[in-house]
C-alpha cells in the first residue's frame, strides 16, 4: 500500500511494512465502532 498526499503529487510516497499496515487496518477497524 502507496500513500500520498492527493493535493501535492510531487512529494514522495509513503510505503509502510505489509505487516505495519496490517496493524494499523487492525487498530482502526476495532475503534470504528
Amino acid at each position: 500500500m502507496h500513500v500520498r498526499d492527493s493535493k501535492d503529487t510531487t512529494r514522495p510516497h509513503l510505503g509502510p511494512a505489509p505487516s505495519a499496515w496490517a496493524t494499523f487496518v487492525a487498530f482502526a477497524a476495532a475503534r470504528a465502532d
